[in-house]
């Protein structure tokens, strides 16, 4: 047995030809070990790691793939990229002039106009809103007649003004002269039919009683004269 280990070995010969190496010595492992390729690869993983956090802490203001930037420096690095932006974004505009030229549209086709018409003011306050239907009737007829004012000549005035003043003569010549009309007739008569209803039944049933016994003694009186008229005369008969 080689090496001192502890437990059954493998034999050197099997070992060499296996491609295992044999430990021997202080520094023997003793118990199960992971074979010789997976701790090859735990270290290169372990290497890899630590070497991509230390450039990922170098280029943690880079944006974009950084493959091509390898063995640069953080400020190279940064002025690769922004020359790449820039190249891209005039590459954009020299498209867009392109196809502007070719569509044949003018730029105040393409191009937002700097200031915008399109919004209106502020809401001001409008009369209508609270005015009643006899206001509003009151300020178009205002509204019409400050235009016929406005389109009227000097001769239409004349005429205007002479019309209103024979309108205004027949009414009070009416008013004066004329006869009351059928209306006003009838409304008065009712009115001293009224007053006579009235003015009875205040006098009450003595002064009716006077009245019909000076009615009697009209027709008596009435009555007498004809007597008198048909009598005989005083010299005796007529034979």
């Amino acid at each position: 047995m080689a090496g001192g280990g502890i437990g059954p070995q493998i034999p050197p010969e099997v070992a060499a030809r296996l491609g295992i190496r044999v430990q021997g010595g202080s520094d023997a492992i003793i118990g199960p070990t992971m074979p010789p390729a997976a701790d090859n690869k735990e270290k290169e993983d372990s290497n890899s790691s630590s070497s991509s956090s230390s450039s990922s802490d170098e280029d943690e203001a880079v944006i974009g793939p950084a493959a091509g930037l390898a063995g640069c420096s953080q400020a190279q690095a940064r002025q690769q990229t922004m020359g790449r932006i820039e190249a891209q974004m005039a590459r954009g505009d020299e498209e867009e002039t392109a196809a502007a030229a070719g569509s044949g549209r003018g730029e105040w086709m393409l191009v937002p106009p700097s200031s915008s018409n399109s919004r209106k003011g502020d809401a001001l306050f409008d009369e209508s809103w609270t005015q009643t239907p006899e206001q509003k009737q009151r300020r178009q007829a205002a509204a019409e007649r400050s235009k016929e004012e406005q389109a009227e000549t000097p001769a239409m005035r004349r005429s205007r003004e002479e019309d209103e003043d024979k309108a205004r003569w027949v009414d009070e010549f009416n008013r004066a002269h004329r006869p009351k009309s059928l209306m006003q007739m009838h409304q008065e008569s009712v009115a001293r039919s009224h007053h006579r209803k009235k003015s009875r039944a205040a006098r009450g049933p003595a002064d009716e009683w006077r009245q019909r016994r000076r009615a009697q003694n009209a027709a008596l009186d009435t009555l007498g004269a004809l007597g008198d008229k048909y009598a005989p005369g005083k010299s005796g008969s007529y034979l």
